[in-house]
């Protein structure tokens, strides 16, 4: 998919599809809203390419292909992987930025790769933007998230010189902006697309399942803190509507649109677009 606002394009790309637990997105007292998951979930791994002024722009880096990278992740049989999807769009060396949307493995493991028995970055042009404060955070975290942390996703890239840590919501090019969603992890950034008229919205993990944004209340195991994230949820339902946005997760394959619901049991609605035209 493909869509076009003001002078920036953006591409949906994929680093593949894989397998999870529904337990880590549904706990139990999320079963109590009549949702009745199956056992495990097939989440996507969304990744946006993007062109605006001079700048090629890709924005997460998936789980990565280094060893260790994935060995406990079960990917669909079906499932491409970033490096094969960029080989047709000019390649790693194309991309003027990388931005990650948080740290998490998942999100980031493709920042670097193992070459000549070393660790580099992956995209050798590229300044890697992220949050300074969350990766520090993260670092502190002692229960089972700080393995969602890894090292070799984010020092070598600083030791290369690439890195670029942010401090707060930060503009990227006139039209493309990182802006700032606490929740999912303190410092989660989504990235916006707008030419004043028009936008899409990459929210990376805000919600990680559509029915969460249909009922922001709903808890997640995978959030730092829930409540937190259930009104940057509402909120930004609120903003997508008002500003009739494309909506984009992470980890649900179909992009979206959201509006109100006039149903008791949700607040909002999520209608999945198979093709959503944006043009300038």
């Amino acid at each position: 998919m493909e869509w076009v606002i003001g002078g920036t394009t953006v591409k949906l790309i994929s680093a593949g599809t894989f397998l999870d637990d529904a337990s880590m997105f549904f706990p139990r007292e999320a079963v109590a809203t009549g949702y009745r998951p199956p056992d495990q979930l097939t989440l996507a791994l969304n990744c946006l390419l993007i062109q605006s002024g001079s700048k090629r722009i890709l924005v997460d880096t998936g789980f990565g292909d280094k060893p260790g990278d994935v060995d406990d992740v079960q990917f669909s049989t079906d499932s491409r992987r970033l490096v094969e999807e960029l080989r047709a769009l000019g390649g790693p060396q194309s991309i003027d930025v990388v931005i990650n949307t948080h740290l998490h493995a998942d999100h980031c493991g493709g920042n670097t790769k193992l070459m000549d028995g070393t660790v580099q970055p992956t995209y050798p042009r590229a300044e890697y933007w992220a949050q300074r404060a969350e990766w520090r955070e993260g670092l502190r975290l002692t229960d089972w998230r700080r393995a969602l942390y890894r090292s070799e996703n984010v020092e070598p890239v600083e030791r290369a010189g690439h890195m670029r840590w942010l401090n707060g919501s930060t503009q990227v090019t006139a039209e493309v902006r990182c802006v700032i969603a606490p929740g999912h992890t303190s410092r989660h950034q989504y990235v916006e697309v707008s030419d004043g008229q028009r936008s899409l919205l990459f929210l990376g993990d805000v919600a990680p399942t559509w029915h969460h944004m249909e009922q922001p209340w709903l808890p997640s195991n995978v959030d730092l803190d829930p409540n937190v994230s259930a009104h940057t949820r509402r909120d930004l339902c609120g903003k997508a509507i008002a500003e009739s946005s494309l909506v984009i997760l992470t980890h649900e394959a179909c992009p979206g649109c959201i509006l109100t619901s006039e149903c008791t049991e949700q607040e909002f609605r999520f209608v999945p677009v198979a093709k959503h035209i944006i043009t300038a």
